[in-house]
């Protein structure tokens, strides 16, 4: 009898001991864990949005310094040729292309740019459509250019060797690859003009279409392709992703920048809302310290002679991809406009 209560005893007493713990302390502790899991979370979506502003602001400064760097790099080489020193003149010394002003990109190539292009002016060229249209309210800017830092490295430009203009043929030091319907520019220390080719080049020999008034370029001057670019605000092809971008149209020979005509529509910089551009109208005369036409930059209708404008004023108004906050709205993505000069490098003393 003795054996069997001790047993109880001890039974009860471990019993006892393995009692758990009461509901209020049950809640007390899930409160604290409550509060734990709380602050963690709140701690990591705080780090989270800083992390998606950081990456956000970074890639928005990576953008616009692109976007500077490539419109920049066109707009100041806007109407210049490889032969230093030798301006574009209002009118080319010689334009060998066929004269299809209604149609023809290059009717007036020597005026470096042109601004508002689409649909108006004296180039009617059809704005995009569809999937890559432009965004209403933006600028475009037309910009022709025959200079060393924008032509291809497969059509490089060419030093003259020779001008033969009964056999319409130009001489070069090297094979430079071009094909028939290039638009090239010629010049060298005291003229410019433009041919056509007829066909496509064969070793060294570099043949255009005959046309009136054409007089020799001399030996040491400068074959070099016409490179004629669209920038435009448009909208992008990425269906998972719709957004607008800066976008850039390469015109082909024909005034068509439709890839089976061997033309291009590229996206170049995503994210971009919107252009604005205005420019400075320098005096036509090629002087010194002349006062500009305008007293101002102005619209692209405001602008009388598009070979005496003398700098451009872009005005770009970018966004992050993502909502990463903006004015206190989380839900919002940043917007941030931006301005910058471009001075056109074959102008530098014109109305300045």
């Amino acid at each position: 009898m003795r054996f069997l209560r001790s047993s109880v005893v001890n039974r009860r007493r471990l019993l006892g001991a393995q009692r758990g713990q009461s509901i209020v302390e049950l809640l007390i502790a899930l409160f604290l864990g409550l509060v734990l899991a709380g602050g963690a979370a709140a701690l990591y979506l705080s780090h989270r949005q800083t992390y998606s502003m950081i990456e956000g602001v970074s890639r928005l400064a990576e953008n616009e310094r692109l976007a500077i760097e490539l419109l920049s790099r066109d707009i100041r080489d806007a109407g210049s040729t490889p032969c230093i020193g030798l301006r574009v003149p209002s009118a080319p010394s010689v334009n060998a292309v066929p004269d299809l002003t209604s149609s023809n990109a290059w009717a007036v190539w020597s005026a470096g740019m042109y601004g508002d292009v689409f649909g108006k002016g004296t180039l009617p060229i059809a704005a995009p459509s569809g999937s890559t249209g432009q965004v209403a309210g933006t600028g475009s800017l037309l910009i022709w250019t025959a200079a060393n830092s924008n032509v291809s490295a497969s059509k490089p430009t060419s030093k003259i060797g020779y001008h033969n203009v009964g056999t319409h043929q130009f001489t070069t030091v090297a094979n430079a690859g071009y094909e028939k319907d290039d638009v090239m520019v010629a010049c060298d220390s005291r003229q410019i003009l433009t041919v056509q080719l007829s066909q496509n080049s064969t070793a060294n020999t570099v043949t255009y279409t005959p046309g009136t008034g054409i007089t020799t370029v001399n030996a040491g001057g400068f074959l070099s392709p016409l490179v004629t670019h669209i920038w435009y605000v448009g909208k992008t092809t990425d269906k998972v992703d719709p957004t607008t971008a800066l976008r850039r149209l390469t015109i082909n020979s024909t005034g068509s920048y439709a890839s089976k005509d061997g033309g291009r529509n590229d996206e170049m910089i995503r994210d971009v809302r919107d252009m604005q551009i205005s420019y400075l109208e320098g005096n036509v005369a090629f002087v010194q310290n002349v006062a500009p036409t305008t007293a101002q930059y102005v619209d692209a209708a405001a602008v009388v002679k598009w070979d005496a404008v003398t700098a451009v004023r872009v005005t770009l108004t970018f966004s992050t991809s993502d909502a990463v906050g903006n004015t206190g709205n989380s839900n919002a993505k940043m917007i941030h406009p931006i301005t910058f000069t471009v001075a056109l490098r074959n102008r530098l003393g014109v109305g300045t």
